[in-house]
């Protein structure tokens, strides 16, 4: 997989390089090695939720309140923020919660 879904999540959600490390459970090393090359097969499918993820959010919130929004505190989550629970949980409860976020007609 080349870098361009992991450049594209970094930009929306202006992620910084101690975030990445945390969300993909790497090491910086390696996470200069994606920058620079291809993310690993083995890693595509976490760079592709993470991208999706950012997609789904940049359709409702421009750059700075997406920015804002992934870092905040949420009830949702339990007070944390989403950047937390991708590190600790992955994306599959983010998807669940932004699923039921939109058809709450909360998200604008």
């Amino acid at each position: 997989m080349s870098t361009p879904a992991l450049r594209h999540a970094i930009q929306l959600l202006g992620l910084h390089d101690p975030e990445l490390v945390a969300i993909f459970k790497i090491r910086p090393v390696e996470l200069a090695e994606w920058k620079r090359g291809a993310v690993p097969a083995t890693q595509a499918a976490a760079v592709t939720a993470l991208d999706d993820i950012a997609k789904r959010l940049a359709v409702w919130l421009d750059r700075a309140q997406l920015q804002s929004f992934v870092r905040q505190p949420r009830a949702e989550f339990g007070g944390r923020p989403l950047l937390q629970v991708l590190a600790e949980e992955g994306p599959e409860p983010v998807h669940a919660e932004l699923d039921r976020l939109l058809a709450a007609g909360l998200l604008p």
